[in-house]
This record gives C-alpha cells, sequence and structure tokens, in this order.
C-alpha cells in the first residue's frame, strides 16, 4: 500500500512551500508509476515472445515429425519390398532399417548359386496379380519354407484408381504389418488375396483390412498396426516405392505389366494361370543359372564347362543333345 505524503512532508513549511513540496511528490510519483507500467509491459511483450517462439517450435517440431512419418518407408522393406527366407517350415522376414526421406532403396543381397531368389511385384488389387499369387503362391512358399528358395514381395498400388483405393490400402497394409510384425506377412499376404477372391476390392476397407490382419493371427496388443492400416500411415511411401517400380525392377526395368515376377534375374512372360508352365520356367531358369536341376544333380549345363567331345559351346555352355559344338547364343 502507497504511504500517504503526509508522512514525507516535513514539519514548520509555509502554506505556499508545502503546496510546492506535494507537487514534487506527486510528480515523482507519476514518474515512478509510468516506469513500473514500461517495466510490466516489457516483461509481457518478453513472455509472449518466448511463448509464441515456444508454441511455433513445438508446431514445427510437430509438423516436421508427421511429414517425416509420411515418407519414411516401413521398418524391414529398405529394399522396397520384404525378404522372406526359410527352413524346416518355418518362414522369417529379413530385418532392416527403414528407408529413409531421399534415401534410395537398398537392393537385396541376391546369391543365385544356390538359393531359388523370387522376386515378386504385386498389386493385391489387380486380378492378373490375383491370378498368379492364387495359381502358384502356395508352391513357392512351400519352396520358401522348405529352405529351397527365397522370396521378396514388393507390394505396389497402380491400380487404386480404378478400385476405389483399394491398392493403395492393401499395400499400405503389406508395410505395416511388415514395420511391426514382419514374420507375420506371409500370412496377411494370403489373407488379402483370399479376401480379394471374395469381395471386389473397392469394397474392402480400411477397417475391412485392419480386421483381417487380426484374424490372420497377427498380434497386434498396443494397436500399432491397425492404427497404421486405417490412418494409411505409409500411403507416401506406397506411391513413391510404386513410382520407383516403375521406374525399375530387380530385372533392371520398369514394370510394364502385373504381376512382374522375376526368377533368378529373368522375367517371367509365362502365362499367370498355369502352374506347370512357372516350375518349367522355374527349374529351367535356376539350371541355366546354378548348372544344377531342382533335384540337385547336375545335368551338364554349367558355364564354362566343355562338351561330351571335349568342345565348348560360344557360351561356354555344354550341348545335352550329341556332343557337337552349338552355334546358338542362348
Amino acid at each position: 500500500m502507497a504511504r500517504a505524503i503526509d508522512e514525507f512532508i516535513p514539519d514548520g513549511l509555509t502554506k505556499k512551500d508545502r503546496k510546492a513540496y506535494e507537487r514534487e511528490f506527486a510528480r515523482l510519483r507519476r514518474e515512478q508509476e509510468l516506469k513500473r507500467r514500461r517495466r510490466t509491459a516489457l516483461v509481457k511483450r518478453t513472455l509472449l515472445g518466448i511463448g509464441v517462439v515456444a508454441v511455433v517450435s513445438a508446431l514445427a517440431v510437430i509438423l516436421g515429425v508427421n511429414i517425416r512419418a509420411g515418407f519414411v518407408g516401413p521398418r524391414n522393406m529398405l529394399s522396397d519390398g520384404v525378404l522372406l527366407n526359410g527352413s524346416d517350415s518355418t518362414v522369417t522376414a529379413v530385418t532392416t532399417a527403414a528407408l529413409q526421406p531421399g534415401e534410395q532403396p537398398l537392393a537385396s543381397s541376391k546369391d543365385y548359386s544356390s538359393l531359388l531368389v523370387v522376386v515378386e511385384y504385386l498389386d493385391y488389387g489387380d486380378a492378373d496379380s490375383a491370378t498368379f499369387a492364387t495359381t502358384n503362391g502356395a508352391a513357392v512358399e512351400s519352396w520358401v519354407s522348405g529352405g529351397y528358395a527365397s522370396l521378396e514381395i514388393h507390394p505396389v498400388a497402380l491400380g487404386s484408381s480404378k478400385n476405389g483405393g483399394f491398392s493403395t490400402r492393401a499395400a499400405n497394409t503389406i508395410a505395416c504389418v511388415a514395420d511391426a510384425a514382419p514374420d507375420s506377412v506371409p500370412a496377411v499376404h494370403d489373407a488379402i488375396l483370399a479376401a480379394v477372391a471374395k469381395t471386389e476390392p473397392a469394397e474392402i476397407s480400411a477397417d475391412d483390412l485392419a480386421s483381417l490382419v487380426t484374424e490372420a493371427g497377427v498380434t497386434d496388443t498396443t494397436g500399432t498396426i491397425g492404427s497404421c492400416i486405417r490412418s494409411g500411415g505409409f500411403d507416401d511411401w506406397v506411391s513413391d516405392a510404386t513410382t520407383r517400380a516403375k521406374a525399375k525392377t530387380t530385372a533392371g526395368a520398369g514394370i510394364t505389366s502385373l504381376p512382374t515376377v522375376v526368377v533368378d534375374g529373368a522375367l517371367y512372360s509365362g502365362a499367370l494361370d498355369d502352374t506347370a508352365a512357372f516350375e518349367t520356367f522355374v527349374s529351367d531358369t535356376f539350371t541355366a543359372v546354378t548348372g544344377t536341376t531342382t533335384d540337385g544333380t547336375t545335368d551338364g549345363t554349367t558355364d564354362g564347362s566343355t562338351d561330351t567331345d571335349g568342345s565348348t559351346d560360344t557360351d561356354g555352355s555344354t550341348d545335352t543333345d550329341d556332343g557337337a559344338d552349338s552355334t546358338d547364343s542362348q
């Protein structure tokens, strides 16, 4: 509480001096009050400025995280695909870091000398992709689980505009599962294909896919996978990965049709609904690359070997007919 002016006025002053003293005292009081108000205003502006900076910084961090999350790829898909190996009837995914914004995919290490390597670029909303997968998927998965082959699945979304965005939703679902529970990708892959066989893709919502993942036996105790599927957590990555696949695949050229299936570096161009044709292609390709048949025996066509008469083909391969030199370039 401010003290009364009478406490400061000396005794014995004349009336005139007392008035002058009061005026001077009031002037000093006004100056002090003005300084106090200025200090208060300065403090308020400073605090407000600090608050604005803090809010802006927080928003920048939040926006940065959201933007970053939108373009960061799923973990365990550094090649834009999920690589599956197996043995003793068990299939496991190869774990990798996530592809960061601006980075290019890192191709998976592939050894064609002893293991059959199958790479599939699939659009789950595409009828041809579904035909190939339902016709040949069981055989390929049995090769993988038996330890004879590896399978790399690249989900793409070329047909989203034709099926209400399902291609993107399905590819995002595979990415969400690969990111959190990679070993469950084969089960979800099969479940999506089974759902497409029964229902028009456009009618399968994100909620349906989240439920499908649970029904496929995927444990999602924290709700991370379901949230990722419903929010389209990797939709931006799906778009980028599809663009990259259109430019270049494992076989070198970009996707020109669906599905694109590459076996030991060779592109399959046979009938999609013919199991025998695909298995023949696989066997012939594996033999040509390794010099070994799929039953483990050597057929005499290894590069650099000689014919039965000691001669060598122009491409270094061995004839198996009459042992004569060959002039073909195959």
